[in-house]
């Protein structure tokens, strides 16, 4: 009986300790999945906060937007404007002239204190649909040209580009100093005024008809003087005498002369 009982007692032992092992196999395992699944992200998701969902107003949506894409919007914008002006400019330039006035020598602090071109489109009603008047105010030509003159660039590039203009018929008046008419009738640039005004249109100028040696030797009336109208005085030296001249090159000889007849109505 007694060794009966002792085998009783050793099978409960071994039972115990066997259900005591699966007990703590389990615990084990819940514990290495809890560990597992710490290590694997099985804890709830967490989304990745990068502000947009606290974006709520319209004016939030706008300064999010604004903050990451604003040098995006902005060269954008930078190169439309851009493509607009550059075809502002080319539609311009498309239009047919009306008339072409070069000033020399003028004095100004900007282009647009001198509005002559305007002023004498709008008195005379021409329409700046049809064409383009323009007023060309960044002419230099020195009355004696020194070896300094001839180093400077902005003169040099100055008086090339206005002899290039009126050799091309580009320009149709020139208001500037007599010395100018002198130093270009030497290769006739500027017209004999008797060949495009009759001797009654010419004596109406009298005393201010100027006169130069053309390219023959012949001496002949180039220039009018026009200080004291439009105010012209302003935009030279006092004293100065400012004349205006028709190149003979121009095809718009008729409009040119119709430009002298308004400057002498003001």
């Amino acid at each position: 009986m007694e060794e009966m009982k002792k085998k009783e007692q050793t099978a409960d032992t071994t039972e115990e300790k066997e259900q005591t092992e699966e007990n703590n196999v389990e615990n084990t395992s819940s514990e290495i999945r809890t560990v597992h699944g710490q290590r694997v992200g099985l804890e709830p998701h967490k989304e990745k906060d990068d502000g947009k969902k606290n974006l709520k107003t319209i004016g939030e949506k706008i300064g999010y937007f604004w903050d990451y894409y604003k040098w995006t919007v902005g060269v954008v914008v930078g190169l439309a404007l851009c493509i607009l002006l550059l075809v502002r400019a080319v539609i311009i330039e498309m239009k047919p002239p009306i008339i072409y006035i070069a000033m020399m020598n003028a004095h100004m602090e900007s282009p647009g204190d001198a509005t002559y071109g305007d002023d004498y489109g709008n008195q005379r009603g021409l329409d700046p649909k049809s064409g383009r008047i323009t007023l060309d105010v960044d002419f230099l030509h020195p009355e004696l040209i020194t070896d300094a003159d001839l180093k400077n660039d902005t003169i040099i590039a100055s008086m090339q580009r206005f002899s290039a203009s009126v050799t091309t018929g580009n320009i149709d008046i020139a208001i500037t100093n007599p010395w100018v008419l002198r130093d270009y009738m030497e290769n006739n640039v500027f017209h004999d005024l008797r060949d495009v005004y009759t001797e009654e249109e010419l004596a109406q100028f009298g005393e201010l008809l100027t006169y130069e040696k053309n390219a023959s030797g012949e001496v002949v009336p180039v220039g009018i003087i026009i200080n004291g109208h439009r105010d012209i005085d302003s935009f030279y030296e006092e004293g100065e005498t400012i004349v205006i001249g028709i190149p003979s090159d121009s095809t718009r000889v008729e409009r040119a002369k119709d430009f002298i007849a308004w400057m002498f109505e003001g």
